[in-house]
């Protein structure tokens, strides 16, 4: 349990322990006892509970309308997004919310702070920016609780023309942490793991200060648990049937899918400029995209990432595509 106390002592006091802080992940063990289905692919969630369209949202929704609902206060069930630029085929890492309580903000974020207490421990409501948060993150998982109170933002004047219970309410982010297993294919590859070279890694951006998987890149990625870590590296599987690349997440690609490799180039502007190195590859579900663009690593130089590019395209066999230079305005 020492790492859980470690955990709580950098998202919390630390001095109060929850219902489910004996389980592995207190974050996953809660969606579980309140019946959130988070391990259920998307497509699964909207032949169960049905597609609403939220006008104060972009996507469309699966809205997941448990009976009892998980929190009170909540303005309508918790729901995941829908995207085409998600695939149905795997869980929505993330499940958000909107708990409304009346006008005051900050009391809206202390009562549902409150709830999730019980269940995962104290944790302190702060201010952020022109917001009042809480944050719990166990691992992977996270609850993120946010509200935007009158007198934080400029002019002191809230936003009109929405659900007045939605601008002054708690909004709420839940993050199970899901990633897919390796397959044992993919073990044997990684355990025969063919390195091409090492890649730059920026803190915040694709390393170590980088947070959690992203759903739009949820089919190439892993979960690198219990494996031996390559991170830093991008190569090949030793069948060479893998691309593999390891920067905050781990990313197992059939080779068979890569289409390009690009290098974006960005010079300096009102921002610093930059590159990145990204790997364009097909999707495997009916009414996506055809591709998708991977992000292996960024640097600051827009030239940086060249003879790495070249590189990578050389070793795979697949065209490199240099972008001309943007401006970074």
């Amino acid at each position: 349990m020492s790492w859980l106390r470690g955990v709580l002592d950098r998202g919390g006091d630390g001095a109060r322990f929850g219902r489910f802080l004996d389980r592995e992940n207190p974050i996953q063990a809660w969606l579980e006892d309140v019946g959130i289905p988070w391990k259920s692919p998307r497509a699964e969630l909207a032949a169960s509970y049905g597609i609403t369209s939220q006008p104060d949202r972009f996507n469309e929704a699966v809205e997941i309308g448990i009976v009892p609902p998980p929190l009170e206060g909540l303005i309508r069930p918790v729901y995941i997004q829908l995207s085409e630029h998600f695939t149905p085929n795997l869980p929505a890492t993330e499940f958000f919310g909107d708990a409304y309580f009346g006008q005051d903000e900050r009391a809206n974020v202390q009562r549902t702070a409150a709830q999730f207490a019980r269940f995962l421990g104290e944790t302190p409501i702060t201010n952020h920016l022109n917001t009042v948060r809480a944050v719990w993150t166990f691992g992977r998982a996270k609850v993120e609780l946010l509200a935007w109170p009158a007198d934080m933002q400029r002019g002191g004047h809230r936003v009109t023309g929405r659900d007045p219970r939605l601008v002054a309410g708690c909004y709420i982010s839940i993050k199970s942490g899901f990633l897919p297993p390796l397959t044992p294919e993919e073990l044997n590859g990684l355990a025969a793991f063919v390195p091409i070279s090492t890649i730059p890694i920026a803190p915040g951006i694709d390393g170590a200060g980088a947070w959690g998987p992203s759903d739009y890149e949820l089919e190439f990625l892993r979960d690198a648990q219990g494996v031996e870590s390559i991170y830093g590296a991008i190569g090949v599987s030793a069948d060479g049937k893998s691309l593999i690349f390891q920067n905050a997440q781990l990313f197992v690609v059939a080779l068979e899918t890569v289409v390009r490799v690009r290098v974006e180039r960005i010079q300096p502007a009102k921002g610093p400029g930059g590159s990145y190195m990204r790997v364009e590859c097909k999707t495997n579900y009916p009414g996506g995209p055809p591709t998708k663009m991977l992000t292996v690593c960024s640097s600051r130089g827009p030239d940086d990432l060249n003879t790495l590019g070249a590189t990578v395209s050389a070793a795979i066999g697949r065209p490199l595509d240099l972008s001309k230079y943007y401006s970074d305005c």
